[in-house]
This record gives C-alpha cells, structure tokens and sequence, in this order.
C-alpha cells in the first residue's frame, strides 16, 4: 500500500514537472500530448501507471472535495 502511494506521487510529480502546473489545470490537448507524444515510446506498463495514478488523483479530489465542487 505505502509503496503504491509513492509510486502514484512519482508519476503525479512526473506529470506536473512535464506539464509545469497543477494536474487539474489539465485538458484533453494535453493529456493527449502527455499520454500520445511524450510517452509514444514508454512501455504499456509505465502509460498505465501513469495514467492510474491521474484517474486515482482525481477520484480522490472528488471524493475529498465533493461538497466544494458540487456547490
């Protein structure tokens, strides 16, 4: 468990320093640059992981801050 978390943070700090702000400031033009351009040539696994960890991101946003964004 622990050692999911931190591998889910390394790929949260490795989309942030790619993308130079703040996951949620993300769109799809991004992602898609993100995911299909910076890494085409990764392997499934690591796109997978990273990809995880950003749906995880937000379901935990969502989760923790549901009253705020629903208002």
């Amino acid at each position: 468990m622990d050692g999911t978390i931190r591998g889910d943070v390394g790929h949260l700090d490795q989309i942030r320093s790619w993308f130079g702000r703040p996951p949620w400031d993300m769109d799809l033009a991004d992602a898609d640059a993100h995911f299909g351009k910076m890494l085409r040539g990764s392997p499934s696994g690591t796109r997978l992981a990273r990809s995880q960890a950003l749906t995880t991101h937000f379901m935990f946003l969502e989760l923790r801050h549901k009253v705020e964004i629903h208002l």
